[in-house]
């Protein structure tokens, strides 16, 4: 009975999508009846049956009867009629049964309808899992010369989809990629003058060794691993980065020498913003041509001399991170195990070494025009970004987002040590002695030593002692312990001065408990050199008014 409802089902869903326009409302009744009392697993076998065969007759191009079966599928699901997995599963079956140039049509039918098919999705199950497969495979079948951009596209809708912290995104056991491989190529009549003693030479570096030590590195560059592995591989990659620095650092020598005023006639003639897009332009590698007839002109270009030594740095962080004091501050942080190379340190010795040939490359880099120093800076900030990357892989990928239990877990520690909810605080330290006091606290305000006033000479010798005459800080008196440097002792100054130094305040911009002291040293702040006010009560004093102003208050009275 399953096998003639699903046979019955199939034939109501193909009608359904080849005749869309003949199907009235009790067609479309018929069908979603059926969906229904055959259950979602059966109408799951159904659909993929009704998919394979469509896929069949139309694996060339999917117009258009795939996009009207996914359409059905997903509006069911939508109805909870079928499995919401379901349309997924049914992209995948037809992807596997279409061409390439099909399987470019499909994904667009994805990504136009990816709200719709990404709805409640989780990445780790269900359909994130159906979807991630379903990507991959296409993927793998896809060429990375010839189809570029399809798999770019791929990839920008798995960024958008999936969340940064998703772990089938990221390489955590620590793998190189060892599939780009670099081969030196050198021709028979080259091979031939070096079997035969002739020398070939490229600034000073004779016959094919320097050319074979120059390419030898990439095998390095793409797995480090090599020469963690083997002593005999680090020795030569050592030898190798050595002679390519040599031959670099005389290449910027020959620039400056015989290129200079080239060199400063084109910053003349070319715009800033022209000049821009110029350099811009001048960095494209897809693939290093390794041609011994091209190597001369390649080592004279500024811009794959930078490539390689992009490389050196980027290695020589990988290296750094290695060595025994990085090893020992990333143990007690490190939960991912399974990385490679955590069982590798770097000796004394081959630490000393990449710290003097790194600053050596830093500096050949920054000599290398034009704009060496910009370009030197842009890198460093990139790879100081990519250790960031480095340490978060290490810590086995923490989420980024923070759930809204954690939130209130950190605002839960935080209020429990914030003073403010603290009872017995008050406010501030002055007032909290208020609740300290046994009986009314308005007793502090009656205690005889708050009605003995002091001058502001008195007041202010503390600070006084602290000082030089000139006003700067005297020697043996730290600056952060200066009486100064206390708020509630420069307003109690304040307030003493204003009974008896009142004029301190016309410059109100230059009002300073230190240049108090220097006006009283000085003689400038003595009560004598003061206008004349009643210091019993600051709010009456009346500062001096000209003469001529007198006799104008007068006709105003």
């Amino acid at each position: 009975m399953s096998r003639a409802q699903v046979d019955e089902l199939r034939v109501l869903v193909l009608d359904a999508v080849s005749h869309p326009h003949n199907n009235g409302s009790t067609d479309s009744e018929r069908l979603l009846s059926g969906v229904r009392d055959a259950g979602k697993e059966l109408a799951a076998a159904a659909f993929r049956q009704a998919a394979l065969a469509l896929a069949a007759k139309n694996c060339q191009s999917l117009q258009p009867y795939i996009p009207r079966l996914l359409d059905l599928a997903l509006n069911l699901a939508d109805g909870d009629a079928l499995d919401d997995v379901l349309p997924l599963n049914l992209i995948e079956d037809i992807s596997e049964s279409i061409t390439i140039k099909a399987n470019e049509a499909l994904f667009d039918y994805v990504e136009t309808h990816r709200a719709r098919i990404t709805k409640n999705m989780e990445p780790s199950k269900g359909k994130g899992l159906v979807l991630l497969r379903f990507c991959n495979e296409i993927l793998r079948r896809l060429s990375k010369t010839r189809h570029t951009v399809f798999c770019g596209r791929i990839l920008l809708f798995l960024t958008g989809v999936y969340p940064l912290s998703e772990r089938s995104g990221v390489n955590l056991k620590g793998d190189f990629n060892t599939d780009n491989v670099t081969t030196a190529t050198i021709s028979d009549d080259v091979r031939n003058a070096a079997d035969n003693m002739d020398v070939v030479e490229l600034n000073n570096v004779s016959d094919l060794s320097f050319f074979k030590k120059f390419w030898g590195l990439q095998p390095y560059f793409s797995n480090p691993m090599i020469v963690l592995k083997s002593k005999s591989d680090w020795v030569s990659m050592e030898e190798a980065i050595d002679s390519v620095l040599n031959v670099f650092e005389a290449e910027n020598e020959l620039d400056l020498k015989s290129g200079s005023d080239r060199k400063r006639r084109d910053d003349k003639s070319v715009s800033g913003t022209d000049k821009e897009l110029d350099i811009t332009d001048q960095y494209f590698f897809p693939k290093f041509l390794t041609s011994w007839n091209l190597f001369e002109l390649q080592v004279k270009d500024v811009s794959f001399r930078r490539q390689i030594m992009v490389q050196m740095l980027i290695i020589f962080q990988f290296f750094m991170g290695l060595t025994k004091q990085a090893v020992e501050n990333a143990s007690a942080t490190t939960t991912n195990k399974s990385l490679q190379f955590l069982t590798f340190v770097l000796s004394e010795s081959q630490e000393a070494w990449v710290n003097q040939i790194r600053s050596r490359v830093v500096r050949t880099l920054e000599q290398t025009g034009p704009n060496g120093r910009r370009f030197l800076t842009t890198l460093t900030t990139v790879i100081t970004h990519e250790a960031n990357w480095i340490k978060w892989k290490a810590e086995s990928c923490p989420q980024f987002e923070k759930t809204l239990e954690g939130k209130l877990q950190t605002q839960k520690k935080f209020l429990e040590h914030s003073l403010a909810v603290n009872k017995d605080f008050v406010g501030s330290a002055e007032l909290n002695i208020l609740k300290l006091v046994d009986g009314e606290p308005s007793s502090l305000l009656k205690d005889k030593k708050r009605t003995t006033s002091q001058t502001l000479e008195e007041f202010l010798a503390p600070l006084a002692d602290q000082l030089n005459e000139d006003g700067t800080v005297a020697e043996g008196v730290e600056e952060e312990y200066l009486y100064s440097k206390n708020r509630t002792y420069n307003w109690q100054a304040y307030r003493t001065a204003l009974n008896s130094h009142f004029h301190f305040f016309k410059d109100v911009d230059n009002i300073d408990t230190q240049i108090m002291v220097k006006r009283l040293k000085t003689g400038v702040g003595s009560v004598s050199s003061a206008p004349k006010a009643n210091a019993a009560n600051a709010s009456e004093a009346v500062p001096a008014v000209p003469s001529d102003d007198r006799q104008t208050a007068a006709k105003d009275k």
